[in-house]
């Protein structure tokens, strides 16, 4: 198993909006050449349950309609995530993904064991949505916030901008040239590579809405 990375920062900054976990956003490029699997997938089915007392843990089922790294085509992988939703309890990591059955996602993992986990919290899943011009891909953006040095050369938090794609297939175009070496996106973007943190278990980040 190759190392997992996500990219967070577990702090308490001022003036942050509440719950949100801070995260450095990786590139498009990174994302590619880090990620364990990348496929185009439906979601098929979610199993929520409890690992350990106390401990909700939700399957994602998600099966592949291109597979353009690590999974082939028609396969099902399952995403585990910690929290969901069981009787009448509910458990979540602030900006981690939620699906729901018929999603249609460009997912983006880091395989732990004989699961898959998104490639960050916050970002690694973009959603495939489809209007008159065809199917494009839009990031889904989760409660979390990046840091960036205002004009005063001070650290504050801005919201996370999910990038679009216009087009489905020249997203998926995109992401096959850079897995094979022919980089479309340009020497701007490779200069925006974030460095590499190891993963953590973020517990002080689960979180329960309260009762009343």
């Amino acid at each position: 198993m190759r190392p997992v990375f996500m990219f967070f920062v577990a702090a308490v900054v001022g003036a942050l909006p509440s719950q949100a976990t801070v995260v450095i956003v990786p590139t498009l490029e990174e994302m590619t050449h880090r990620a364990d699997v990348i496929v185009h997938a439906v979601v098929a089915d979610q199993q929520v349950f409890e690992k350990r007392k106390g401990k909700i843990v939700t399957h994602t089922i998600l099966e592949v309609v291109d597979g353009l790294s690590g999974a082939k085509d028609g396969e099902l992988i399952t995403v585990e995530q910690i929290g969901g939703v069981l009787a009448d309890r509910q458990m979540w990591i602030a900006g981690a993904h939620r699906f729901q059955v018929g999603d249609e996602v460009v997912f983006f993992g880091a395989r732990i064991d004989d699961y898959y986990v998104a490639y960050g919290i916050g970002f690694g899943i973009f959603d495939v949505k489809e209007d008159v011009d065809g199917k494009h891909a839009i990031e889904r953006g989760g409660d979390v916030v990046q840091m960036v040095r205002n004009a005063e050369g001070r650290m504050e938090g801005k919201p996370v901008t999910p990038r679009h794609f216009r087009s489905l297939d020249a997203f998926k175009a995109d992401l096959r040239a850079i897995l094979e070496g022919r980089n479309t996106l340009g020497d701007a973007e490779k200069k925006k590579l974030a460095p590499r943190l190891p993963i953590r278990s973020p517990q002080s980040l689960l979180k329960s809405p309260k009762k009343g």
